[in-house]
C-alpha cells in the first residue's frame, strides 16, 4: 500500500498546529487587537482555532493506523517499547533540558521572566514526568505542564504500550482483534461521555486571555484536554481502520474513480463540518444546552472526525489517482513532514520567547498569524543561524 498522502496529512496538520499556537501563545503580548471575541467565536474560519482538540487526533489517529499497518505490535513488546522510546527521547530530552536551564538566559523583555522563568521552574520540577511520557496525569492542579504541547506524546506512548501488549497476546493469529478493537472503541467513546457528564466540563475547550497565561495549569486542561482516557477515541479508530485496510489489501480492493471522487470530498466535507460545529458552542453568555448533548458532543465529534479521516485514507490508498491524492504526495510535503516531530517539539518555545521578548503592541488577526509563520520559516531557511535568526531577528527588522 502507497501511504505516502498520509505524510501530506502530517505536515499539514503540523502547519495548522503551529499557526493556531501561534495564536494562543499572542494572547500573552500587549494586543492592538482582541482575538477572543464572541464574533470571533461565531466566526466560521476562526472556529478552526477554537476546535483545535481535532489536530492532535490526527496524529492520534495516524500512530494507530500504523501500529497496525507496519506491524510492529506482532514484535516482543519489550523490544517495541524500547525502540519506540529511544527514538522519541534524545530529541525531546533536549527540548526538556533546554526550557529548564537555558531559555530564560537567551533574552529579556517586557514579559520575558512571566513567561519564560515560569516555563523553567515547571520543567525543572515536573519534566522528568515528560521523559516517562506521564505528564499529562502526574503532576499539581495549578502547575502548567513541561513543554505544554507534548502532552499528546504521553498519550501516544501509553496507547501505544497498551495496545501493543493486547493486540500481541491476543492468541497469537489475530482471533481476538475485533472484539478487543470493539471493547476498546466503547470505552473510548464511553470514557469521555461519562467524564463530561459527571464534571460538567465544557464541549470545547474554554480560551480566553487569562487561560492564555497559563492553559495547562487550569482544571480544565486537566480534567478534560490532556488526559489519555479523554483523548483515546482516535488512536482506536485508527486501529480499526489499519485493520480493514489490512483485510481490504487481502482481497485486492479497488475503488472506481466516481467512488473515490465521492469518498474523498465527502469525507472532507464531514471534517470541515467537525471543525466549524465549535460555533454551536460559541456564544457563552448564553444558557449551554443540557448536559447531555454536551457530553454526546464531547465523546462523538473524535470518533467522527476520526472516521471521516479513515474514509479519506480509504480513498487515497485503494482509489484512483485525484487531485486530492496527487497534492497529498506531492515530494515537498513528504520530505517536509520528516521534520513534522522536530517542528512539533521545538515550535511552542520559540513562540513563548517571541512574547516574552516583543516589546511593543502587536496586531494579531488570521491574516498576520498565517503570514508570520511563512516569514519566520523563511528567514530561517535564508539565514540559519539557529535561535535568535528564527526568534528575535524579525523584532528588529520590525522596529527598524
Amino acid at each position: 500500500m502507497d501511504l505516502s498522502p498520509l505524510a501530506g496529512i502530517r505536515i499539514l496538520t503540523m502547519i495548522t498546529v503551529v499557526t493556531v499556537h501561534r495564536f494562543y501563545n499572542a494572547l500573552r503580548m500587549p494586543l492592538t487587537t482582541k482575538v477572543i471575541t464572541l464574533e470571533a467565536r461565531r466566526n466560521l474560519f476562526m472556529a478552526i482555532g477554537f476546535h483545535v482538540s481535532v489536530f492532535p487526533d490526527t496524529f492520534l489517529f495516524i500512530s494507530g493506523l500504523l501500529l497496525t499497518l507496519t506491524g510492529r505490535h506482532r514484535h516482543h513488546p519489550a523490544v517495541a517499547i524500547f525502540h519506540r522510546y529511544l527514538r522519541l527521547t534524545p530529541s525531546y530530552a533536549v527540548v526538556v533540558v533546554f526550557i529548564a536551564a537555558a531559555m530564560e538566559s537567551l533574552a529579556s523583555g517586557p514579559l520575558w521572566r512571566s513567561i519564560t522563568e515560569y516555563e523553567a521552574g515547571i520543567c525543572r520540577r515536573w519534566g522528568w514526568t515528560n521523559l516517562l511520557y506521564i505528564n499529562n496525569y502526574v503532576g499539581e492542579m495549578g502547575d502548567a505542564l513541561c513543554a505544554a504541547q507534548t502532552w499528546s506524546l504521553a498519550v501516544d506512548m501509553q496507547m501505544s504500550v497498551l495496545w501493543g501488549l493486547l493486540l500481541h497476546y491476543d492468541a497469537g493469529e489475530g482471533r481476538l482483534a475485533t472484539p478487543l478493537l470493539s471493547l476498546g472503541l466503547a470505552a473510548a467513546m464511553g470514557a469521555p461521555f461519562v467524564a463530561t457528564l459527571v464534571r460538567d466540563l465544557p464541549a470545547i475547550p474554554t480560551t480566553s486571555e487569562r487561560v492564555g497565561l497559563h492553559a495547562s495549569a487550569y482544571p480544565e486542561a486537566w480534567d478534560a484536554y490532556v488526559p489519555t482516557h479523554m483523548r483515546a477515541t482516535p488512536y482506536v479508530v485508527g486501529l480499526i481502520a489499519g485493520h480493514m485496510m489490512l483485510n481490504l489489501k487481502k482481497k485486492q480492493a479497488t475503488l472506481g474513480t466516481l467512488a473515490t471522487a465521492v469518498t474523498t470530498w465527502s469525507s472532507l466535507a464531514v471534517m470541515g463540518g467537525v471543525l466549524v460545529s465549535s460555533i454551536l458552542f460559541a456564544d457563552t453568555t448564553q444558557p449551554p444546552v443540557g448536559p447531555l448533548w454536551v457530553a454526546a458532543y464531547v465523546s462523538l465529534s473524535p470518533a467522527v472526525w476520526s472516521a471521516a479521516l479513515a474514509a479519506l485514507v480509504f480513498a487515497l490508498t485503494f482509489g484512483q489517482q485525484s487531485a486530492v491524492s496527487s497534492f497529498l504526495r506531492w515530494h515537498p510535503l513528504v520530505t517536509l513532514s520528516r521534520l513534522s516531530y522536530g517542528v512539533y517539539l521545538v515550535h511552542f518555545s520559540l513562540q513563548q520567547m517571541q512574547a516574552g521578548a516583543e516589546r511593543s503592541p502587536v496586531h494579531v488577526s488570521l491574516l498576520t498569524g498565517v503570514s508570520e509563520k511563512w516569514q519566520q520559516a523563511l528567514h530561517s531557511r535564508a539565514r540559519p543561524t539557529g535561535i535568535r535568526t528564527a526568534t528575535f531577528e524579525s523584532f528588529q527588522s520590525k522596529r527598524m
